[in-house]
């Protein structure tokens, strides 16, 4: 996930191509939530940590206050 983190703001800052970051993003959330019921608990807590920088980068993309981003998921 930090890669996907890595990766996305690549896309966005240097290529100008938000729409592959926000992609980047969404899409290494999800993988996330499918497989966090099977690692242990420090490796949960950096995931559910990097989820929510994920989710941040994409409401703030999205000209959304990253403050209100739904924990569950994307709107």
């Amino acid at each position: 996930m930090s890669l996907d983190l890595h990766h996305a703001n690549f896309e966005h800052e240097f290529m100008s191509n938000t729409e592959k970051a926000i992609k980047i993003c969404e899409q290494s959330v999800l993988m996330a939530q499918a497989m966090l019921h099977t690692v242990d608990e420090d490796t949960y807590v950096e995931t559910t940590h990097l989820q929510e920088l994920l989710k941040e980068n994409v409401a703030i993309w999205r000209g959304q206050d990253p403050s209100s981003v739904n924990q569950n998921g994307f709107d």
